[in-house]
């Protein structure tokens, strides 16, 4: 898996500033409330099932492991990314499409 093929691939399918690889980004979103961490290889911000199926796709594709989040108070390592892996967060999604 070669993370900076796969990153023009996630911006082509988002908005380029909802890919973040930023360091400040990935140190945010590399822990929950369990002990240690581990930065993910970016975070995606989907605003629709459209989008959300795109990343999935995507990854699916480039074998990219996909971890999705919420709102990241996880007590037992719940939004925990992995090393490496995909986060996509979910906060601001609000309905169930079926």
């Amino acid at each position: 898996m070669n993370v900076s093929t796969i990153i023009p691939a996630l911006r082509a399918a988002l908005d380029t500033d909802r890919v973040r690889d930023d360091a400040e980004t990935l140190a945010i979103y590399s822990h929950d409330d369990t002990p240690g961490s581990c930065a993910p290889a970016m975070v995606l911000f989907p605003h629709s099932h459209e989008e959300v199926q795109a990343i999935v796709n995507i990854a699916r594709r480039h074998h990219l492991p996909l971890v999705p989040r919420g709102a990241g108070s996880g007590n037992v390592g719940g939004a925990h990314p992995g090393c490496g892996r995909a986060r996509h967060r979910r906060h601001g999604m609000r309905k169930i499409h079926q």
